[in-house]
């Protein structure tokens, strides 16, 4: 049996606002996304921040002040932190996306009409035997 596995992904390249490291917890089969980590610039200390953040953009270990005390953090606690996560948390955007569109009622009535419009013209050249 495979042990779970932290696993960090550093990007090269990042813009003001964006993460630079995302961490997975591969286990059982599965990866899952378990915070993503930004950096910012303190011009008061002349220090880099490091703010890890959740998959709903909550702060995770607000106490730590260097990567390598985060990273560590993160592989001691990431598997209890992957079974805090559900299996799919974007599962509510997509349901919502599988909705029909309410703003446009006479649309959804056009596309209805134009489905059976379809299906009656397939059946009426379906060869008897």
């Amino acid at each position: 049996m495979k042990k779970d596995q932290t696993v960090f992904i550093e990007y090269g390249t990042t813009e003001k606002g964006q993460h630079f490291m995302t961490v997975m917890q591969n286990g059982n089969g599965q990866r899952k996304i378990i915070a993503r980590v930004f950096r910012e610039y303190d011009q008061e200390n002349k220090k880099t921040k490091y703010i890890a953040k959740d998959h709903q953009g909550n702060q995770i270990f607000a106490d730590i002040p260097d990567l390598m005390g985060l990273k560590k953090k993160f592989v001691e606690n990431g598997k209890q932190m992957a079974y805090a996560i559900p299996d799919n948390p974007n599962h509510q955007h997509l349901k919502d996306k599988d909705q029909p569109d309410t703003e446009f009622p006479e649309r959804e009535k056009e596309l209805k009409q134009v489905r059976t419009k379809n299906s009656d013209k397939d059946k009426g050249q379906e060869i008897s035997r």
